[in-house]
């Protein structure tokens, strides 16, 4: 594991262009906005919270806010360049802010967007600030600021998890809302996840009326979820097996709520990075095209913390093709750095963005890192900058940066600067998954090539270029689909592929975004040579393997067994009753013998 260090400069730009990782002049005041005052002059509580961006480039950023008493929820809106939006409750104490009062204290800490424009906020209720009675709130906020009576009790739901529950983190997939956060059982704080389904009521057929709990020892909380492209659902967080010491925690979860035995040790990993074993992970992120995940947090060296971020392959090892190990820590500024967010660009580089200060007690700062896919500094963000690959954001007040989004090419950061929130835009060449694709596939059929492609999300996305090659070396363009442009929500593509090549054909995407950056997807083969069955090539393998088989209509079983007879990878695809094509990533695998199976089949396959 290497320890980045960069010792803390005076933050000074000379620059004649303009360059990854430095802010925007064109957003609110020199790249910074601030919102003057809530009504009440109530400061904002804070706590981690989260910012999304909508399709039309408008903002929102979710937080809790102060009552006089104790706190609500609550949720702005931004216009495009920063600046309140006052369409946005417009008959509201003040424009551009919506407030939920539950009646007692409630922290908001995330949100999920639906893609009718609804908004769900997540988050906690307790009875006063500091109590130990919390459940799992949300509230579902109308396109217009308004709650959606359609939702739980006019519009607003609580749920108990054990004798406390706090949530952290909401996702939407399927119809459905998972929410994470922590459970006191009654002799340990356990993971604990809720499914909700769109109205509200507890999806009854996950885990045990909706709820799951995981336990790691004597304490632990999941701070942060994302859904896979296999509909999987993968928590990270912290846990503490003795009380003492804390490590990075991720526990991965089937569609039912049950752990997935493929994943890690039962289900469940814990990671140590620091000396002190003073570990917590607060934000997870997911390749879909490698299925990698990297979850950030802090680490403390021994007299402050550090950013920390560990990415993991699919079956949740280590990843070591990430700097060896799989771990790094930066030190950015003299005091703790904490990363609270991060995010993979389509290029596999990381954004990991928080907070750092100059020592205990001190003045705070918004910081962001960027990593190159092998876990080095990336120099080219910020690269005037008195460290390379970092940047701290100062609002001239203690500043705590918890959460990034992408706006078109750009980064959004927004947080809490003293009483207030403020968000800053960060110039970014790289849009961070403009288009997020869930699968790729090919087919035969008859003579023709049958390709089939799945999006998560679109962003600012033209087309997809199909590109075909004879040699997996050489493409060229045969065809373009239109994009969906925008879209928070699934979308299908087809292509047909009328005269391939008689023997091998390679097949792969580009995806083309309306900034002129574009992106490749994996490659998939199909052979019209091929046997009836089911082939895997080539074999020996390095890094792709291509799979062709013949399978009944429905979902198709793909798992890669290791010579001790654990799994590691494993995903689904859909077969509509022809040949089908498909491929495996191997590269992450270490050199030996494996068993890939589909279905029932099997095929022994040389790693190299």
């Amino acid at each position: 594991m290497r320890n980045i260090f960069t010792p803390f400069l005076f933050l000074v730009f000379f620059t004649a262009s303009a360059q990854d990782g430095t802010l925007d002049v064109t957003y609110g005041t020199s790249g910074k906005q601030t919102v003057d005052a809530f009504p009440g002059n109530f400061p904002v509580y804070n706590a981690m919270h989260q910012i999304a961006v909508l399709t039309n480039g408008k903002i929102l950023q979710c937080f809790s806010l102060s009552n006089g008493t104790n706190n609500d929820f609550a949720i702005v809106r931004y216009t495009s360049d920063g600046f309140l939006d006052n369409t946005f409750n417009s008959g509201g104490a003040l424009p551009g802010l919506a407030v939920v009062d539950f009646g007692a204290n409630e922290v908001a800490t995330s949100m999920a967007i639906q893609s009718d424009g609804k908004v769900v906020l997540a988050g906690y209720k307790s009875s006063s600030v500091g109590s130990n009675d919390g459940v799992f709130a949300l509230a579902r906020i109308n396109t217009n600021g308004t709650l959606d009576n359609t939702f739980g009790t006019s519009g607003k739901v609580t749920t108990a998890v054990g004798t406390e529950a706090n949530a952290f983190s909401i996702l939407q997939s399927g119809g459905v809302f998972v929410v994470s956060g922590f459970s006191w059982t009654g002799s340990s704080y356990d993971f604990a996840l809720v499914r909700y389904n769109n109205n509200g009521t507890l999806d009854n057929t996950f885990g045990t009326g909706g709820k799951v709990t995981t336990n790691f020892g004597v304490n632990a909380v999941a701070y942060s979820i994302i859904v896979q492209a296999d509909a999987k659902v993968v928590a990270a967080g912290f846990a503490s097996p003795d009380g003492s010491t804390n490590y990075f925690a991720l526990a991965r979860y089937n569609i039912n709520g049950s752990l997935d035995n493929t994943f890690g040790t039962g289900g469940k990993v814990t990671t140590s990075i620091g000396v002190a074993g003073s570990d917590a992970a607060y934000a997870l992120a997911y390749d879909r095209i490698s299925g990698k995940l990297a979850a950030a947090g802090s680490s403390f060296n021994g007299s402050d913390n550090d950013f920390a971020v560990v990415r993991y392959s699919p079956n949740g090892l280590p990843d070591a093709t990430f700097d060896g190990d799989g771990k790094v820590t930066t030190a950015i500024a003299t005091g703790n750095d904490i990363a609270y967010t991060i995010a993979f660009q389509p290029d596999g580089k990381l954004v990991a963005a928080g907070s750092s200060d100059y020592g205990f007690g001190t003045d705070a700062d918004y910081s962001i890192v960027r990593y190159m896919s092998n876990g080095l500094l990336d120099n080219s963000f910020n690269s005037s900058g008195s460290k390379p690959g970092t940047n701290l954001i100062d609002f001239g007040g203690n500043d705590f940066g918890y959460d990034i989004a992408t706006q078109g090419n750009n980064i959004i950061i927004g947080g809490v600067t003293g009483a207030t929130l403020g968000t800053a835009r960060l110039l970014n060449s790289s849009v961070i998954l403009p288009a997020s694709l869930s699968s790729f596939t090919a087919a035969k059929q008859a003579a023709a090539v049958q390709l089939n492609w799945q999006t998560a999300s679109e962003q600012n996305t033209l087309e997809y270029q199909v590109l075909r090659s004879s040699d997996g070396v050489n493409f060229s363009t045969i065809g373009s689909v239109q994009a969906a442009g925008n879209s928070s929500s699934v979308k299908d593509y087809r292509f047909t592929d009328a005269q391939p090549f008689s023997g091998l054909n390679f097949y792969r995407l580009r995806v083309m975004n309306a900034n002129g950056t574009t992106g490749l997807s994996k490659i998939v083969a199909v052979r019209f040579d091929a046997k009836p069955g089911f082939e895997a090539w080539p074999n020996p393998v390095t890094t792709s393997l291509n799979l062709q088989l013949t399978a009944p209509a429905g979902p198709v079983a793909i798992r890669v067994i290791d010579p001790s007879g654990r799994t590691v990878k494993a995903f689904e695809v859909r077969s509509s009753g022809t040949t089908l094509s498909t491929s495996i990533d191997m590269s992450g695998l270490v050199r030996g013998v494996y068993l890939v199976k589909v279905n029932e089949q099997m095929i022994k396959v040389i790693k190299d």
